[in-house]
């Protein structure tokens, strides 16, 4: 079996895209959920390319599935048991909470609004709003009402239209209710499969996390694309590329399919797409005038000569 075939080509796009996709699951975790679709679809394809002719990449997909399938029905056990004893415990009551200090979070507006509970003797001592992005509001009003009216009553037990008065208010009565859960010595646990998963799978969908989302992947195409030459050998020339077709005036073939020629050779030397300059090398008569010509020195046949020996290696 040849081995050069499960040479993994980390310079290559899809792995470059998979990078980048992991990185922004763990900085953004609003759309973490979606960034590690992206990320495994980055990998398939990257896999793809290096066993495409191996029955590994089938196997393993499946185990993956497999693996996949076993911590999702580990976490719908966990869910289920956690769920049901909330559902018989709501509002949860501070009275069963352990002494101490515990951070709550929800989602209000414009993010995730965070809190600190203190509780002592079953009582709710304080409630101090920690991070929060519009925490100079009229929105301010009305969860300083809300935590006013839990403190005087030590009770979650609220009228729901109190609560539901603006996004910023139900934010932070989930960000209390949160807290007071985690103090809730008869929670539950939850095994650590369980936790993974909810961590991996985290995720708020709306329009600020899919705009927000597009934005990062747009940056980094572009600046990939510009950059793409650097990261494959004897092509980093292309870069410095002014579109002056001086080389153009040079060469004897000057045309090829309606586009000047060499300087399209260059161009797509540059973009990665080696495939195409290798169509169009076979136009190259080798002369080395472009190069003579060219104020910055690029030799169109010898980028043609790397993107030849890169399509031979499989890379792209």
């Amino acid at each position: 079996m040849n081995r050069s075939r499960f040479n993994l080509d980390f310079a290559s796009r899809p792995w470059r895209f998979a990078i980048v996709a992991f990185v922004v699951a763990l900085i953004f975790s609003e759309a973490r959920l979606l960034t590690l679709l992206l990320l495994i679809i980055f990998l398939a394809i990257a896999a793809f390319h290096v066993l495409k002719k191996s029955s590994l990449f089938l196997n393993s997909l499946i185990v993956l599935c497999v693996i996949g399938l076993l911590f999702h029905i580990l976490s719908m056990i966990d869910t289920a048991r956690v769920r049901s004893y909330m559902n018989a415990h709501t509002p949860p009551d501070p009275a069963v909470a352990a002494d101490g200090t515990y951070k709550g979070t929800g989602q209000g507006p414009r993010g995730s609004t965070d809190v600190f509970v203190k509780v002592q003797n079953g009582t709710i001592r304080d409630i101090e709003l920690g991070y929060y992005l519009d925490a100079i509001s009229i929105d301010r009003e009305n969860m300083d009402v809300v935590r006013n009216i839990i403190l005087a009553r030590n009770s979650l037990d609220l009228n729901p239209d109190l609560i539901d008065r603006t996004p910023a208010t139900r934010g932070f009565y989930d960000a209390v209710s949160n807290a007071l859960w985690a103090a809730d010595s008869g929670l539950p646990g939850v095994s650590v499969f369980t936790r993974m998963s909810y961590f991996l799978t985290r995720h708020h969908f709306s329009r600020f996390t899919f705009n927000a989302l597009a934005v990062v992947f747009i940056v980094f195409l572009l600046f990939d694309y510009a950059l793409q030459s650097v990261f494959r050998k004897d092509t980093g020339q292309s870069l410095v590329c002014y579109n002056c077709q001086t080389c153009v005036g040079a060469c004897p073939v000057k045309m090829v399919e309606g586009e000047p020629y060499p300087m399209n050779m260059v161009l797509e030397t540059r973009l990665g797409n080696y495939t195409r300059v290798v169509e169009l090398a076979r136009y190259c008569v080798g002369c080395g005038r472009c190069a003579g010509k060219c104020p910055a020195g690029i030799s169109a046949p010898r980028l043609a000569a790397a993107a030849v020996s890169l399509v031979k290696r499989g890379h792209s």
